[in-house]
């Protein structure tokens, strides 16, 4: 059931230093670097050709790319400010950088009528040694997403620093969607992106999903990497916006 997880297993089972033996990218000794956690999922939609997403953790700030092609991003990228929990989307056609600062906590009632349930299973890996926690989400019997995850401590920042971006889209999803009509709310959207914002990584490190119409694979990961710190930057000539001038911008 889990060849395609057993070279990424055995990487996470070697000794420390173990999968940092060869940089991936070799960067010019003059460019500044910082060292971050990175993880590489393959996407797969329905409909679509499977794309890959790329996420580096550094102590402070948090970079996704999607996609990315080989080890380079393709087009605009998103950083995520821990310190703040302050999002920037950046668009590199403008350049224009979209900044939505944490949506306050408000009270809602949304999916308080919705029953949610976890299940799990856990197996064992026989090459690598490592446990594997099979788990499910249900919403009002229905299961939203299924995913595997390792039983362990690995790339504990990068779970964290997603855990809390997950944490700061409830919110403005779940003001979001207490504004939308019934009828376009799933009760599987309400548990995912609002109520269980750490079933992803808040037990081991993700290494596939599966839900409606879409399912990710990590393909590559790296506890120690060095990149230059200029990823972690805004284009230095975007023009800076907020959510609130979207509409006199259209």
């Amino acid at each position: 059931m889990y060849k395609k997880l057993i070279s990424i297993l055995l990487l996470m089972a070697a000794p420390a230093g173990f999968a940092e033996t060869e940089s991936k990218q070799q960067t010019p000794a003059s460019v500044e670097q910082v060292q971050v956690q990175m993880l590489v999922y393959r996407v797969d939609e329905a409909g679509t050709a499977p794309w890959f997403s790329r996420i580096l953790v550094a102590e402070n700030m948090m970079r996704l790319d999607e996609p990315v092609a080989g080890d380079e991003p393709v087009g605009s990228y998103t950083l995520y400010e821990l310190d703040t929990s302050t999002l920037y989307n950046v668009d590199l056609e403008g350049p224009t950088v979209l900044m939505i600062k944490p949506t306050p906590d408000a009270e809602t009632d949304i999916g308080e009528n919705i029953h949610i349930e976890t299940r799990e299973t856990i197996e064992s890996d026989d090459k690598s040694g490592l446990q594997l926690v099979k788990r499910h989400l249900f919403a009002n019997g229905e299961q939203c997403l299924e995913i595997t995850t390792t039983g362990g401590e690995q790339l504990q920042l990068a779970r964290t620093a997603l855990n809390q971006l997950y944490a700061t889209l409830a919110k403005q999803h779940a003001v979001t969607l207490a504004n939308t009509p019934p009828e376009f709310v799933s009760s599987c959207d309400i548990a995912i992106h609002v109520k269980e914002t750490d079933f992803r990584y808040g037990k081991g490190l993700m290494m596939q999903s599966q839900q409606k119409g879409e399912s990710e694979q990590l393909v590559d990961f790296s506890d120690k990497e060095l990149v230059p710190v200029s990823l972690f930057k805004l284009p230095e000539d975007a023009k800076i916006i907020t959510p609130e001038q979207l509409g006199p911008l259209r």
